[in-house]
């Protein structure tokens, strides 16, 4: 559970662990099935960058700047949108999952069939609320809209930062407390993290694995997005 707040109101507090799904391993999609996703479909997904779509609704959102979180005020108007959404009860399918992404988003079909089941760990073939408030965290992530500036600014490294352990659960496809490079390979394009990661991603194995532990996931997200927004910078 996460409660934080500023100095003028409350925030509200939302659970987004995942750690029951991943506890469950007998009702999760199977490792080689969904690594077997991953690797066919990492090339592909991979250098498309997430991107709002001009005057969708959750353009209207704002993520505090220190919490990369949504205040009380937005939350309960997400949670509106969901239930306008929600056909069922208190949760959407993954048609439904796909086409609110297809509306406010230029993901490709791919990208949000990866997605919905990197979310739906224990399989049961729908996400609710608790999930899609991480969707949409992430998503305002890329690009926070404010009412000063007119121009996006981009809080990726300060979200991985404040929710490292959140966004580990979710890309920890098989729940063993470590990523692989094909698990962050296909699913690097959340964080808009590009593509010259192969030696980075060596230089921070410092348990020689191969594999990112949370501690080691934390530094080579952080690192990635600094030199990305170094390197954007010098061509400006």
């Amino acid at each position: 559970m996460i409660l934080w707040t500023d100095g003028h109101e409350h925030h509200h507090c939302v659970n987004y662990d995942l750690s029951e799904s991943a506890q469950s391993s007998a009702a999760r999609v199977s490792r080689a099935e969904l690594l077997l996703s991953i690797t066919t479909q990492g090339e592909e997904t991979a250098d498309l960058t997430v991107k709002l779509k001009s005057g969708c609704f959750l353009q209207h959102l704002h993520l505090d700047e220190v919490y990369c979180l949504l205040s009380v005020r937005n939350t309960a108007a997400l949670a509106e949108y969901f239930q306008l959404l929600d056909v069922h009860k208190n949760y959407l399918n993954n048609l439904q999952f796909y086409c609110f992404l297809r509306y406010v988003t230029d993901l490709n079909k791919e990208q949000i069939t990866l997605l919905f089941n990197l979310l739906d760990q224990n399989a049961r073939g729908r996400i609710c609320f608790n999930e899609f408030y991480m969707v949409a965290c992430i998503l305002l992530s890329r690009e926070v809209c404010t009412l000063q500036v007119l121009e996006l600014n981009h809080f990726e490294k300060q979200f991985i930062h404040q929710h490292t352990g959140p966004a580990f659960q979710l890309l920890d496809v098989d729940g063993d407390n470590m990523i692989d490079f094909n698990e962050f390979e296909a699913t690097r394009f959340l964080f808009n993290i590009k593509k010259e990661l192969k030696k980075i991603f060596k230089d921070f194995d410092i348990s020689g694995d191969e594999q990112r532990n949370y501690r080691e996931f934390k530094m080579f997200a952080v690192f990635c997005i600094d030199k990305q927004q170094k390197e954007e910078g010098d061509h400006e």
